[in-house]
């Protein structure tokens, strides 16, 4: 039998039992509907996470620590140039920066008109944690937002405001938690940027008065956000570092550093320069709040999508059952089919077509179904937590072609398997039997 001829009379069956299939497919539909909703959904969280919530170095850069021991007590509490040498022997390793780490007391603070006027309320001085990097990370990083033309070192000169960045993932803290829980207003980033407050050098409120040098008052203007800046405080360029911990703590602080960021020559090339890493007893550094979350995201993806491959294999056992029921009330026309010349593989084929186009129909049906879903979700959760809007992601799913693919494929490959009995079952069938009046 011809390929067309096989297609129409495929197309004519189909859409003359169209209301059995119809209901035979929605388990089908549903399946996929639920399958891609939350594959995309997975897929667009980890987008958001590894983005906008939890930023971070780019696919082929390393940030490192000392070791830490078992007892809790560091190898050494900094790393040195020696360290820096011999990252720089490991084979892929293309540049090495440093992180430089504040060695003295430092203290930050908001006059009371400014502190009132922001959040409403005064503010205590507190301890400035701070560290710095080479503005040419800052100037290169794709995740900065802000005006990275100022984050440059102006010397020792008290007129001039040292500039200041910010961790995208310390933003996300205060926009998802710090905020809510302290009922602060939500700034965006545009509003921090060019935001000014007072730093005070050489003394703190917990740390007293440095050993050498004197109190300096100088202010720090918010001149950006970056995947860069410290996680738990304010990043600076390392020039002011090394100059003020030279000053406070004598000339050994300014190369003592508290981190290296290291840039391998693909993506492909980190596990294998971790691993060089840990064997030299170095410690990458870890976000284990963002690996918690990305594991508890994953998961949550991968029970949902057994679920939903669990409702299309129950669907296709329903299509097996009503092909079944198909071959039976075609028994004659079948019998007539072989009796003319069709052979058994044409009749298998028309069967298993029959099905493959369902499955192709159900799939995409799914897959429209659950991206209408994903739609109403957005605006559902948008609605209900407002704050996310500040993250400038309009939608939490994301849909790559190969999950959108492959969810109309699985449906295919299902009705296809639900129907390989029945068709063998028509095929196997004896015109003369087919044909006999009972």
């Amino acid at each position: 039998m011809r390929t067309a001829k096989l297609g129409r009379l495929m197309l004519k069956n189909v859409a003359r039992s169209w209301r059995t299939l119809f209901f035979s497919s929605i388990g089908v539909v549903v399946g996929v509907a639920i399958l891609i909703f939350f594959l995309s959904l997975g897929f667009g969280l980890q987008n958001l996470l590894h983005e906008k919530i939890f930023p971070s170095l780019p696919p082929n850069e390393i940030e490192v620590i000392p070791e830490v021991f078992a007892t809790g007590q560091k190898a050494d509490s900094f790393l040195s140039d020696e360290d820096l040498q011999k990252v720089l022997k490991i084979p892929k390793v293309t540049a090495v920066s440093r992180r430089l780490d504040c060695t003295f007391p430092a203290t930050g603070y908001l006059s009371d008109d400014d502190a009132v006027r922001m959040f409403k309320r005064r503010l205590p001085l507190v301890d400035l944690f701070m560290d710095g990097v080479n503005p040419k990370l800052v100037k290169a990083d794709r995740g900065f937002h802000g005006k990275r033309e100022k984050f440059v070192f102006h010397g020792d000169d008290p007129t001039k405001p040292i500039p200041v960045v910010i961790a995208n993932s310390l933003y996300s803290i205060y926009l998802t938690s710090v905020a809510p829980s302290l009922k602060l207003p939500v700034f965006s980033k545009d509003v921090f940027v060019g935001f000014r407050f007072n730093m005070r050098f050489g003394q703190s409120p917990t740390r007293g008065r440095a050993k050498s040098g004197e109190v300096r008052e100088r202010v720090g203007e918010i001149v950006g956000f970056s995947n860069y800046g410290n996680r738990a405080g304010i990043t600076i360029p390392s020039q002011y570092l090394a100059l003020y911990n030279k000053e406070y703590d004598g000339p050994a602080a300014a190369k003592r550093y508290k981190s290296l960021i290291i840039k391998t020559a693909t993506a492909s090339d980190k596990a294998e320069v971790t691993q060089a890493l840990r064997d030299l007893r170095y410690r990458p550094e870890v976000d284990h709040l963002e690996e918690m979350v990305f594991k508890i995201v994953t998961i949550m993806a991968i029970i949902f999508s057994i679920v939903s491959a669990v409702i299309v294999i129950v669907a296709a056992i329903q299509i097996m059952h009503t092909f079944f029921m198909l071959i039976y009330e075609r028994k004659t026309e079948i019998g007539l089919m072989r009796a003319l010349g069709a052979t058994r593989g044409d009749v298998r084929l028309l069967i298993v077509s029959e099905a493959f186009f369902i499955g192709l129909l159900s799939g995409g049906t799914g897959v429209l179904s659950g991206f209408l879903a994903t739609i109403v979700a957005d605006k559902i959760v948008t609605w209900l937590v407002p704050a996310f809007s500040q993250f400038g992601s309009t939608t939490f799913f994301a849909f790559p072609v190969q999950i959108v693919g492959g969810a109309i494929g699985f449906a295919a490959l299902f009705c296809v398997l639900g129907a390989l009995l029945p068709a063998r079952r028509a095929a196997n069938m004896e015109p003369a039997e087919a044909l006999s009046v009972h």
